[in-house]
C-alpha cells in the first residue's frame, strides 16, 4: 500500500513511522492493551485491508481482541493516526485509479463494480490483484517446487528456491519491490510484503513429509 500511495503522490507518515519502528510499536500496543505482539501486528494490518473501527462484536477487530479492547484501541492516538493515514493513502490511490464502465480492474484483471462499494473494499481489491500477480510470478519460476498455491500464500517442497530470481520476476510483473525472506515457518505473508516490511516469508518443508497447508489467514473486513 505504501508503494501504491507513493505512486499516487501521497507519502504515508504514520505508516512509515510504524515501518521504521515495528517492534517498538507492536510491543507498546501489546503491553498497553494486554494482547499478543502478533495480535498487535494483525490489527494494524487489518486497517490496511479495510477493517472498520466498528463496535459490532462480530466485526474483524472486536472479534480478534474483544469489544472492550477494540473500543480502547479506537481511542489510542497512534491507532487513530494510523487509520487516518491509511484513509488518506486510500483516497489518493483510488483517485488515480481509472474507473471504466462502472468498475475498477486490479492487476489480476478482475473487475469490481464501484457502485455501493466502500473505498476500503476497493483498495483491498487492488492490493489483492498485486498479490495474485506476485504469486503467479513465483509459480512460473518454480512450478515443480511450489506444491500448493492460494490467493495469498503457497507451500514449497524445498528451501532451494532462487530468491533473487523470484524477486526480480515479481518486480518485472508488478513493478513493486518485494524482498523475500526464507524460513521454516508455515507463514507466507504476502500481505505484509505489500505493507508491513516489504518482505514476505515462504513456508517450506521437506519433500518427504506430508504436504503442509500454508498461507496467510483470511481477514474479515466488514
Amino acid at each position: 500500500m505504501v508503494q501504491m500511495a507513493q505512486r499516487a503522490g501521497y507519502e504515508c507518515t504514520t505508516v512509515n513511522y510504524y515501518l521504521a519502528n515495528k517492534s517498538k510499536v507492536r510491543k507498546e500496543l501489546a503491553e498497553e492493551f494486554a494482547i499478543t505482539i502478533n495480535q498487535a501486528k494483525k490489527l494494524l494490518l487489518m486497517l490496511v485491508y479495510g477493517a472498520a473501527m466498528s463496535e459490532d462484536p462480530n466485526a474483524a477487530i472486536p472479534e480478534e481482541v474483544s469489544l472492550d479492547v477494540a473500543k480502547a484501541l479506537y481511542g489510542h492516538p497512534f491507532f487513530t493516526d494510523m487509520a487516518n493515514d491509511i484513509a488518506a493513502a486510500r483516497t489518493a490511490i483510488l483517485k488515480k485509479t481509472r474507473v471504466f464502465r462502472g468498475g475498477i480492474k486490479n492487476m489480476a484483471h478482475k473487475v469490481m463494480k464501484v457502485s455501493k462499494k466502500k473505498d476500503r473494499h476497493l483498495l483491498a481489491h487492488l492490493i489483492q490483484g498485486v498479490e495474485a500477480q506476485a504469486l503467479h510470478a513465483a509459480l512460473v519460476l518454480h512450478t515443480d517446487q511450489i506444491h500448493l498455491i492460494q490467493h495469498d500464500g503457497f507451500t514449497a517442497t524445498t528451501p532451494d528456491l532462487d530468491i533473487a530470481a523470484i524477486e526480480q520476476a515479481i518486480f518485472d510483473d508488478t513493478k513493486y519491490r518485494l524482498t523475500l525472506e526464507l524460513d521454516a515457518r508455515i507463514d507466507f505473508d504476502l500481505r505484509s510484503a505489500l505493507f508491513d516490511t516489504d518482505k514476505f516469508s515462504i513456508p517450506t518443508h521437506n519433500a518427504s513429509q506430508a504436504p503442509i497447508h500454508a498461507g496467510f489467514s483470511h481477514l474479515t473486513v466488514d
